[in-house]
């Protein structure tokens, strides 16, 4: 199933959550960070949804 996908990830991304070495917000078209969604499963009734990102957190 695919839920959602496309090239810009930038609605995908919370800026005033992504981590910078300098504390400032951080551009997700430009920048190499590590945050937003890498992976996920939907449960095979359709109630569940499990994510994870590039760090690891689930």
């Amino acid at each position: 199933k695919v839920i959602y996908m496309d090239s810009n990830t930038s609605t995908l991304l919370d800026t005033d959550c992504t981590i910078s070495s300098n504390s400032e917000k951080v551009d997700p078209q430009t920048s190499d960070n590590r945050t937003g969604i890498r992976t996920m499963c939907v449960s095979p009734d359709g109630l569940h949804l499990a994510s994870g990102d590039r760090n690891g957190t689930l």
